[in-house]
């Protein structure tokens, strides 16, 4: 892991200096970023940080097995902490943004060290008491309940910003521009605890983007992903008529992962159902999404019917961290057809058509509430606008 780094101009350690508040000091909060192993949380944590515009450190921390015991039985503690320990001094932070479960301890520590001064702002699912946080930010599958302290936003924050896309776009068009548009992009996801992705799902998936291709003379861009099994993404490919460029994770690592490219250059995506992150990064782009659900396992089944049974408890008793909902994908896609931003089709996929509003943009929602719970007026940093906005006159599918 490298190692904790200062990032936008942020001031060098003083030590035996402790948290301050902005309001009292004039000066701009000092924001540490708890960075873990898994690899979407951190860009969600990270872009967090970025769009505050602030001085912030990223804290690169790798657990021991302690970090399964309950959050409650650890107590504020970084007993859970394998390495990263060393990075945990003075000056403390004004904020503190974690993500998941495994950095809960250890936020609590920090707050803990520095008198209750830093504020806690976890991102995701914290499977603990909500009042041990000033802030969490959370989405549907999640299925945290309202409190005042908890922010919805409808997907998880993503990096796709329209300087990523444009320097994606400018390297990777020229080996591209063979390929007839309109493009559409495939993203195959894996399977997880809850949904599966066996060859005849991943054929399916590529059938999708092959037909819309197909119809109107395009081709298909096509990536995989690290939990995508290498015997459907074969399938996959092979499942592909019209011209295409595909890029295998499982087979292709080792060269450049035209991803974001893929973002910037396709006109319409076909995503597998069960990654969120691949939904929000596509709806980013302001182009029209469609999302292939996924076979769900017996036992996912099994808990979101106990789920379903229990729920006019479940809000108090995920309030106190007593028990956390099962993760369910399709609340998402329920979310989004509520909002009006995406439909049902005839054969069972959901198509967003429009990315959500500005206003309900889940970065710009996430950087006002940080803003206010310091006290600070909003302000929406200019780099937060559609990257899709620039491209709405690109040929559609």
């Amino acid at each position: 892991m490298r190692p904790s780094t200062d990032k936008i101009g942020a001031r060098p350690d003083q030590a035996g200096e402790t948290a301050r508040t902005t309001a009292t000091s004039g000066e701009p909060p000092r924001i540490w970023v708890l960075m873990g192993a898994r690899t979407g949380d951190n860009v969600q944590a990270r872009q967090l940080a970025e769009a505050l515009g602030w001085p912030y450190r990223e804290i690169p921390l790798a657990h021991n097995p302690w970090h399964h015991v309950p959050k409650g039985l650890q107590g504020a503690s970084p007993r859970s902490l394998r390495s990263g320990g060393e990075h945990l001094r003075p000056p403390w932070p004004d904020v503190v943004i974690g993500t998941g479960q495994r950095s809960v301890p250890v936020a609590r520590w920090i707050k803990r060290q520095a008198n209750g001064s830093p504020r806690l702002v976890q991102i995701g699912r914290p499977r603990a008491p909500l009042a041990w946080f000033d802030l969490v930010i959370t989405t549907p599958q999640y299925g945290l309940p309202q409190a005042p302290n908890v922010l919805h936003n409808l997907l998880p924050l993503n990096g796709v910003t329209t300087q990523a896309l444009a320097a994606a776009a400018a390297e990777w068009q020229p080996r591209l521009a063979h390929l007839p548009r309109p493009r559409i992009g495939c993203i195959l996801g894996g399977p997880s605890s809850s949904h599966r992705l066996d060859t005849a799902t991943a054929r399916r998936i590529a059938a999708t983007a092959d037909a819309l291709a197909a119809r109107a003379g395009g081709s298909v861009l096509m990536t995989t992903g690290p939990r995508t099994p290498a015997n459907a993404a074969a399938a996959a490919e092979q499942a592909l008529s019209v011209p295409a460029n595909v890029y295998r994770w499982d087979r292709d690592r080792s060269q450049p992962n035209p991803f974001t490219a893929y973002l910037a250059l396709a006109d319409r995506f076909v995503v597998s159902g069960d990654s969120v992150s691949a939904l929000s990064d596509t709806c980013a782009t302001g182009k029209p999404v469609h999302v292939v659900p996924l076979p769900m396992r017996l036992g996912a089944r099994v808990l979101a019917g106990a789920a379903a049974l229990a729920r006019p408890a479940l809000p108090a008793l995920t309030r106190r961290g007593i028990v956390t909902p099962p993760r369910e994908i399709a609340a998402v896609h329920r979310a989004l057809v509520a909002g009006g931003l995406a439909s049902w089709t005839s054969d069972g996929q959901l198509l967003v058509e429009q990315p959500p509003a500005r206003e309900l943009d889940a970065l710009i929602r996430s950087v006002a509430a940080v803003r206010r719970m310091l006290g600070v007026a909003p302000a929406v940093p200019p780099s937060l606008a559609y990257a899709g906005a620039e491209s709405a006159s690109a040929p559609r599918a």
